[in-house]
């Protein structure tokens, strides 16, 4: 098995396009989501894209999907996630150049589709605040701190 060539860039030259459109499939680096720094993604995988492009009179039209997959973490209890983000793709360009450059839009479109919370299990119990053990895998003894005077009691003595 060959291992398909990832480009970092995704141009399409417009007198290659025409009215019906044409397609246009491919994998880009995971660089390109610039996520290297990110601790809470792991083994991030080549981003795979499917896209339409048609030259109209007014300029062009993209449409089309991307996706990725990679190992999150859960917010809770820090387990791995595995995920699937797919973002649905939807440019209109009106100023064409001798190349359309839609790599920034084709990234933008996925991170924006990145889930805000990321979660092992919905019922996930997450880790405990005294002794960080995972609540889901073995019950801790430590004591729940209970505040009885309420989150807002810190403002209770202020005279406004």
């Amino acid at each position: 098995m060959t291992t398909p060539i990832l480009s970092k860039t995704l141009r399409i030259t417009v007198s290659r396009l025409t009215e019906d459109g044409e397609t246009f499939r491919g994998l880009l680096a995971p660089s390109i989501l610039e996520l290297s720094q990110d601790e809470m993604i792991r083994d991030l995988e080549p981003v795979s894209y499917d896209l339409r492009c048609a030259l109209l009179s007014e300029g062009a039209l993209v449409q089309g999907t991307a996706q990725v997959r990679f190992c999150g973490t859960c917010d809770r209890c820090l387990g791995a996630v595995p995920t699937e983000v797919a973002a649905d793709v939807s440019h209109f360009i009106r100023e064409l150049e001798e190349e359309l450059d839609l790599l920034e839009q084709l990234r933008e479109d996925l991170l924006i589709a990145f889930p805000s919370k990321s979660l092992c299990d919905n019922d996930c119990k997450g880790l405990c605040g005294t002794c960080g053990v995972n609540l889901n895998q073995k019950a801790c003894d430590c004591i729940p701190i209970v505040d009885t005077a309420g989150a807002w009691s810190g403002l209770d003595g202020l005279d406004l």
